[in-house]
């Protein structure tokens, strides 16, 4: 009988994540607890700042103290492991100073108390630019920062934007460009390494603002691909991703008159089995 040879690769990947759809108008401050929504970042020196839902839809920073002021809002629920949280940029300008947008993950929700990592953002007339910072409390609504790497880019309306968080201190602030080109920049830091985080959304106010939509937060995905030799399928096949924490299995079928020569996953030959399980 002909033989069949099998290839399994496991690879990291993910630029996919659950949609969060809250509404962003809602005075969050009177929910109950628990109600997975979008609430105000207390302590701020306006207890108005927020974040707004415009007439088109998209979403924008809001502080009845006017320009330049911040809003800010966390998830009501908090996060561990591999996760990221994401947004589309879909409006922008370049000529007003340096305006910038966060998507910050913390371990409060409170800018006195608060320690994290934001990816920010930086709309500048001329380039402009992404950073990944370290956050720490100070005490004041003002806190430390620490920029730990920077890139200078062009940022266009369509660019997707991702902040991935893993549990070995990898934080890596991601863009998907509309133009198809990939950028990200990556650190690894653990001075700030609590058991779980909340995820923030932090703008400034400007005259005609930065408007976001799409806000996307949920696991990193593990990126499985797996592909057939000559004479038989794997099922499923292509690059299939895989949620933290969930197993998926994989079934060899060779054609008529063939069978199977070995199962290779990650390099390591498994045998010639008809079925694998990723755990």
């Amino acid at each position: 009988m002909k033989k069949l040879i099998l290839l399994i690769l496991f690879a990291l990947s993910g630029s996919f994540a659950q949609t969060l759809t809250d509404d962003f108008n809602r005075d969050s401050t009177n929910d109950l607890a628990g109600s997975l929504r979008w609430r105000r970042v207390l302590d701020l020196t306006d207890t108005g700042a927020t974040l707004q839902i415009n007439p088109d839809s998209t979403v924008s920073a809001r502080n009845p103290i006017g320009l330049y002021s911040r809003g800010a809002v966390y998830w009501d629920s908090s996060f561990s492991g591999r996760f990221q949280v994401g947004l589309i940029l879909s409006h922008k300008t370049g000529t007003i100073g340096s305006p910038n947008f966060y998507l910050q993950v913390m371990d409060d929700s409170s800018w006195y108390t608060g320690n994290g990592y934001g990816f920010r953002y930086q709309q500048n007339s001329g380039q402009d630019r992404m950073d990944i910072q370290r956050v720490t409390a100070s005490g004041t609504d003002t806190p430390f920062v620490y920029l730990h790497a920077t890139r200078n880019r062009e940022f266009t309306e369509g660019d997707t934007l991702f902040f991935k968080f893993y549990p070995d201190g990898r934080k890596t602030g991601v863009v998907y460009g509309a133009d198809g080109v990939r950028d990200s920049i990556s650190i690894v830091d653990t001075v700030h390494n609590p058991a779980a985080w909340f995820v923030w959304l932090q703008g400034s106010v400007i005259p005609d603002p930065l408007r976001m939509d799409n806000f996307m937060t949920g696991p990193i995905p593990f990126g499985i691909v797996a592909s057939a030799g000559p004479g038989g399928s794997i099922s499923p096949s292509g690059t299939v991703l895989i949620n933290p924490g969930k197993d998926t299995t994989f079934t060899i079928t060779p054609n008529t008159g063939y069978h199977t020569d070995s199962v290779v996953v990650d390099g390591t030959n498994q045998g010639a089995v008809g079925s694998y399980n990723f755990t």
